[in-house]
């Protein structure tokens, strides 16, 4: 499965939808699930592959407020008017027919369930911030011949980064750094990402 968007940033009042793509021949059924921050999934509706028949009896709380549009050749979520409650995480699954046949007379396990890799939707009046990014080194050359930098990347809007590290090659070509000749780490936290690099003194001058 593949998405057209992966972060969609709205004001209230916006229309805006999902599309669930490359889905499998024999997925006969698309379902859409919602994931707010720090708290569990929640199935809001299935779809009919190729016909767009739409099953909501699921206790979504506002499945009222999404519906199914037909885009060329896909069916895909909609969002008439977004709100601030509708800022989640947006995820479609493919249920394997041919696997959930298998299923019925054998083990669960044996069912196929393929998932999206999500759609992240902010519904702000806040504007696009670019992150401020700090580059600077955690260490001396350290005796083993290795070197730590780190990278900051803050006050930014969405806080949705990723951080890669940079090198020039013997031809001048920008390429990343080799992850085998290095250790890389990363963390996360409200408003900020920081990576660090940890690699031989002789890929530097890098940067992030």
């Amino acid at each position: 499965l593949s998405w057209c968007i992966v972060v969609s940033i709205l004001k209230q009042g916006q229309t805006v939808s999902f599309s669930c793509q490359n889905i499998e021949q024999n997925c006969n059924y698309v379902y859409w699930y919602q994931k707010e921050e720090k708290k569990t999934f929640i199935l809001i509706l299935r779809i009919q592959n190729g016909y767009c028949n739409v099953y909501s009896d699921y206790n979504h709380p506002q499945k009222e407020e999404f519906s199914v549009i037909k885009q060329k050749n896909n069916c895909n979520l909609r969002i008439k008017s977004v709100k601030v409650s509708h800022s989640a995480t947006y995820y479609c699954t493919c249920w394997d027919s041919a696997s959930h046949n298998y299923f019925l007379t054998r083990e669960f396990s044996l069912c196929r369930i393929v998932f999206g890799s999500g759609t992240r939707l902010f519904v702000t009046d806040n504007p696009v911030r670019k992150p401020k990014v700090t580059v600077y080194p955690a260490s001396n050359h350290e005796s083993n011949g290795k070197t730590t930098l780190l990278c900051l990347a803050r006050d930014m809007f969405p806080d949705l980064v990723k951080i890669s590290w940079k090198m020039e090659d013997e031809y001048g070509q920008t390429v990343e750094v080799p992850k085998a000749e290095t250790e890389q780490l990363e963390q996360r936290e409200e408003g900020q990402t920081t990576s660090m690099i940890i690699g031989p003194s002789v890929v530097v001058p890098i940067y992030c």
